[in-house]
């Protein structure tokens, strides 16, 4: 459970959380460890002849169980957050230092897009904000003696 915890963590630096839901990321992270037993929880929890209401016909015509269809999710799941980790941990740290020093521009163009006058002339929220705050701070500050 350990080792499933540790992964759990490091999944959150993919974009899992994002294509799968919380209880299935959790499966996939002990089903990294341990393919027996999350096999074994799902048959006993979704019995054979169990099927999801929103599963879709297989090319044969006949449905999946319940039990397939999540396995068949979480091993998704699983390959998803081991590939990307492995991505991750591939690069070398300049590389990392490069890509984040990237996003930041960008994020830095955007909030400064965003602190800009409006496309009718008018001042933003941001930019009244900002400089409602800044009016502030001067009035706050303490006055020499």
């Amino acid at each position: 459970m350990d080792e499933a915890r540790q992964w759990a963590l490091e999944s959150l630096r993919t974009d899992a959380q994002f294509l799968f839901t919380p209880p299935q990321i959790a499966l996939a992270c002990i089903y990294h460890f341990e393919k027996g037993l999350v096999r074994e929880f799902l048959m006993i929890k979704f019995p054979v002849g169990s099927t999801l209401s929103q599963g879709k016909p297989e090319e044969g015509g006949s449905r999946l169980g319940a039990a397939e269809t999540l396995i068949r999710v979480v091993e998704d799941c699983d390959e998803l957050v081991s590939t990307r980790l492995n991505t991750i941990q591939a690069r070398s740290k300049e590389d990392s230092i490069s890509l984040v020093t990237e996003i930041d521009k960008k994020l830095y163009r955007c909030r400064k897009a965003l602190d800009s006058t409006t496309s009718n002339g008018e001042i933003s929220d941001t930019a009244k904000r900002k400089a409602d705050s800044s009016e502030e701070r001067e009035t706050k500050k303490p006055r020499p003696d």
